[in-house]
């Protein structure tokens, strides 16, 4: 009888292991995916630890962004969030998207936190402040063509 148990056993595992072979693959995250993801995660954090640094550091180099960042900070900073998703938007193929983040904070309020964010260079910066002039944008003194 133990020897039947044995053979049923080892009948079921090898039928276990072969269904389990014909179920499709985990898709890979590819690494904009995963940049994109990581910055929310950074994002979120900065947001809950109120770190203005840490969040202008997020923020593509040359861009002024103390006055979104001081903006975000105001509206939900010190919230952590429990129950997080976040949905995608991309329309352009990875230029610019934005992350919108849902979750219930620790004070019970359900929160909907944007995140824009834009491809500069190979990687991933907030979509938070303003570029400086480089000199080749139209001047508003100039007649409209």
């Amino acid at each position: 009888m133990p020897l039947i148990r044995t053979v049923i056993a080892a009948v079921l595992l090898i039928a276990v292991a072969a269904a389990c072979s014909l179920l499709p693959a985990a898709s890979p995250v590819s690494p904009a995916q995963a940049a994109r993801e990581a910055l929310v995660t950074d994002y979120l954090g900065a947001l809950e630890r109120r770190d203005a640094a840490a969040i202008e550091a997020m923020v593509s180099p040359g861009v002024e962004a103390s006055a979104d960042i001081a903006q975000v900070l105001e509206r939900y900073g010190g919230v952590r969030l429990h129950d997080v998703r976040a949905t995608w938007l991309d329309e352009f193929g990875g230029i610019f998207v934005v992350a919108t983040v849902t979750g219930t904070g620790d004070d019970g309020a359900a929160y909907e936190i944007p995140v824009p964010m834009g491809r500069n260079n190979g990687g991933y910066y907030l979509g938070l402040g303003q570029a400086a002039p480089t000199g080749s944008e139209a001047s508003p003194e100039s007649p409209a063509p």
